[in-house]
């Protein structure tokens, strides 16, 4: 970063270059600018498969992530008129909010551009394909869609896609010109609304169980990680022969038995209704039953950082 071989995304695009085996005068555009509801990049000509090629980047800078939070759903009116236009009933299409935004703002870019249309005019009757993965397999779902009333021929494919970006009405309708590819165990595919709220809670459960001051256990963590991936590699004669024999249990010895079974054995439900542990007082137990009880099945940011303060002040006051 800062050198002159890196500047200008040089190494990016090498990069691209290099793992996507791509000549340079294939590139039409090329873009790596990255906030938010714009991700990068890239319109090339593959006249192997003679096709004109979008393809958009996954997440992986913190506006990426925010993108990929805003999950709830947006209607895409648009695609539901050019539907009814075509087939006489109205849809509902539903899709993921921050994705749906990011493919927008794409759609327009491409259009104000004229970089499609370029490249149609250097490869005449080459087809349009649309791909991506992670964040930009749901960018490109929806950039599909978008396209379709322009260019009818176009087809995409989302690599790992994030569950349940679209409703099941609209996720029937793509079934002709969109393809969802998952490998194996993917976790990426796998995550929506209900896993990452899962996994919220989850956190949640763990600071009102663990009263072990933080900086303990991330300190041993870290002494741990030095000792596995680094230092026992250089330096062997520094740490005692069973260092790396050591399980993941034999290492949580700053917490007592019970602490250690509740947290490989969670009960996430339980800070849903007392994010405090026991030691909550009856104002705060009365808060989160209300937001139980209303369906909202999440706090506010301000009523969560709330509760979440208080079990720190516990914490350090019996430490």
């Amino acid at each position: 970063m800062g050198c002159c071989l890196c500047a200008d995304h040089n190494c990016d695009l090498a990069a691209v270059m290099e793992m996507g085996a791509i000549e340079l005068d294939s590139f039409v555009t090329i873009t790596f600018e990255n906030t938010l509801y714009h991700s990068p990049y890239f319109v090339a000509i593959d006249d192997r498969t003679r096709c004109i090629v979008i393809a958009v980047r996954g997440t992986l800078s913190l506006d990426d992530t925010i993108v990929d939070l805003l999950y709830d759903g947006v209607r895409l009116e648009e695609i539901e008129t050019f539907v009814a236009r075509q087939t006489g009933t109205t849809p509902t299409f539903v899709g993921h909010r921050g994705m749906v935004g990011s493919a927008r703002r794409l759609y327009q870019r491409l259009l104000a551009d004229g970089v499609i249309e370029t490249a149609r005019a250097q490869r005449p009757g080459y087809s349009l394909v649309v791909c991506g993965h992670s964040l930009g397999a749901g960018i490109a779902s929806f950039l599909t869609l978008l396209l379709r009333p322009i260019y009818p021929e176009v087809k995409g494919y989302a690599l790992s896609a994030p569950l349940g970006m679209m409703n099941a009405e609209l996720a029937e309708y793509t079934k002709p010109f969109l393809v969802s590819i998952v490998y194996g165990f993917d976790a990426f595919a796998r995550m929506n609304k209900a896993t990452v709220m899962d996994f919220k809670w989850r956190l949640i459960d763990a600071l009102s169980v663990c009263t072990v001051p933080k900086y303990r256990i991330l300190s041993r963590g870290a002494e741990l990680c030095l000792g596995r991936c680094f230092l026992r590699c250089c330096s062997p004669c520094c740490f005692p022969k069973n260092f790396a024999d050591r399980t993941v249990g034999r290492d949580t010895f700053l917490l007592d038995q019970e602490t250690q079974d509740r947290l490989i054995n969670p009960n996430p439900e339980l800070p849903r209704w007392d994010p405090v542990s026991a030691r909550a007082t009856p104002t705060e137990q009365g808060d989160a039953a209300e937001v139980v009880a209303s369906g909202s099945g999440k706090f506010s940011p301000l009523c969560l950082r709330r509760h979440l303060f208080h079990h720190c002040l516990i914490s350090t006051s019996s430490n």
